[in-house]
């Protein structure tokens, strides 16, 4: 079994869309059972969601804190005339990590949907 999380509130809407659209179809007893997982869904024990963050250092460049995740640089290569090269790019740093999921930053530096 997968330990994915799951939001609450859209297992909730799944269970009353269920029990609005199906309801006459349902016997006092489904409806009772439907009643009481919707019950369990709101008493349900919750996991803290996990954070992480980009690190910088001078070997390696950016990473995930998590999973060691190298995002990847776009790198525009410059010549000049006299074949000198210069390199300059920037991280494509997103507020997930593409490897392993996480959400980067501190919680309380940024708002969450409820």
């Amino acid at each position: 079994m997968n330990n994915d999380l799951i939001s609450r509130s859209a297992l909730k809407k799944v269970i009353e869309d269920s029990v609005s659209q199906y309801g006459s179809q349902y016997s006092a007893d489904m409806l009772n059972m439907w009643a009481l997982f919707s019950h369990i869904v709101n008493d349900a024990p919750t996991v803290e969601r996990p954070r992480g963050e980009w690190i910088e250092d001078s070997y390696a460049g950016i990473h995930c804190s998590e999973c060691d995740y190298f995002p990847l640089k776009d790198v525009v290569i410059t010549i000049y005339a006299d074949g000198s090269r210069v390199k300059r790019g920037n991280w494509n740093l997103t507020p997930y990590c593409p490897n392993c999921g996480v959400k980067m930053g501190r919680e309380e530096d940024q708002t969450e949907d409820a």
